[in-house]
C-alpha cells in the first residue's frame, strides 16, 4: 500500500468495503488461474439455480450432520474390530462429534465457458465434515484398484509416456486421430446405485490382501455417497444423484 498512488489506495479501500458488505465476491476461476470478481447477487443466483435441480438436490429442514458423523464413527469401529485398521488409524479417523462441521456448497466461475454470468463448477467443502476422514480412508483402498485399470491415465505426462511406448512398439502414431470426450456435469451425473456395482466388480477382479472385504468397503462408500448433506446460504440440502465434488474418494469412484 505504501507504493500505491492516492487513487489506487482509494480504489483498494472501496474494494475492501465492498467485500466487507458482501456486495461482491472474489474467487478463483474454475480454470486458467484467473481471479474473478462478481456481484454477490449474481454468484448467489447461479448457486440457487444449480440447487433448484430437484433431480440432484433436495432442500431439507433438519441438519443431520451429527447423526451422519456417528454412523461414520460406527463404521470406523467396525473396521477396527475386524483388524482392518490399526489403533492409530482408528484414533485419527474418529470424528469428534462436538467439532464436526456441516459441509458447505460453493461454485467456481467457469469464465472459459462464458464471461458474462458464467456458470459455476459446484464444489462441496467437507473439511471437518462428518464423512471426511472415512472418505480419505476408503480412497486409500480404491486408489490401488483405479491405478490397475487399463483405462487409467494419471496426468498429461502419463499420457505422453503411453504414446511414446506405442510409438516404440508399433511405429509412429501419425496416422491416428486423438479424440477427447467431455461429460457434462460428470460428478452429479454418476448414478449412485451403479457406483457400488462398479466398485464390487473391479475389487473382485483384482483382490488385494491390503483391502478390507468388499462388502465392508461398499458399506463405507455407500454411507459417504448417500449422506452428502451441505448448506448454502443457511439452507440445508441433500444431494441424491451423483457424488460430491469435494469428498476425497470422489475421483477414485
Amino acid at each position: 500500500r505504501d507504493n500505491m498512488s492516492k487513487v489506487e489506495r482509494q480504489a483498494m479501500n472501496e474494494l475492501h468495503q465492498l467485500v466487507l458488505n458482501r456486495s461482491i465476491r472474489i474467487s478463483p476461476a474454475d480454470k486458467g488461474g484467473a481471479v474473478v470478481v462478481q456481484n454477490t447477487s449474481d454468484y448467489l443466483t447461479e448457486g440457487h439455480h444449480q440447487l433448484s435441480n430437484t433431480d440432484h438436490y433436495i432442500p431439507i429442514k433438519k441438519d443431520p450432520t451429527t447423526q451422519v458423523a456417528k454412523t461414520s464413527n460406527s463404521i470406523i469401529m467396525e473396521l477396527h474390530a475386524g483388524e482392518f485398521i490399526t489403533d492409530q488409524t482408528k484414533r485419527w479417523a474418529i470424528t469428534d462429534i462436538k467439532l464436526v462441521r456441516t459441509p458447505v456448497f460453493y461454485h467456481l466461475p467457469k469464465i472459459h465457458k462464458k464471461l458474462p454470468d458464467p456458470p459455476g463448477r459446484p464444489i462441496i467443502s467437507g473439511v471437518e465434515g462428518p464423512t471426511e476422514k472415512l472418505s480419505k480412508l476408503v480412497d486409500t483402498w480404491l486408489q490401488s484398484h483405479v491405478k490397475a485399470l487399463p483405462s487409467h491415465v494419471k496426468d498429461t505426462t502419463h499420457m505422453l509416456n503411453i504414446l511414446n511406448e506405442w510409438n516404440a512398439r508399433y511405429g509412429p502414431f501419425s496416422e491416428a486421430t486423438l479424440v477427447t470426450i467431455d461429460v457434462t456435469s460428470l460428478y452429479t451425473s454418476i448414478p449412485q446405485h451403479e457406483m457400488g456395482e462398479a466398485i464390487r466388480h473391479f475389487m473382485q477382479l483384482a483382490p488385494s490382501p491390503d483391502t478390507p472385504p468388499v462388502d465392508l468397503v461398499l458399506k463405507a462408500t455407500d454411507h459417504i455417497m448417500q449422506n452428502n448433506y451441505f448448506q448454502f446460504e443457511g439452507q440445508i440440502y441433500h444431494q441424491i444423484q451423483g457424488t460430491a465434488m469435494g469428498t476425497p474418494v470422489a475421483p477414485s469412484v
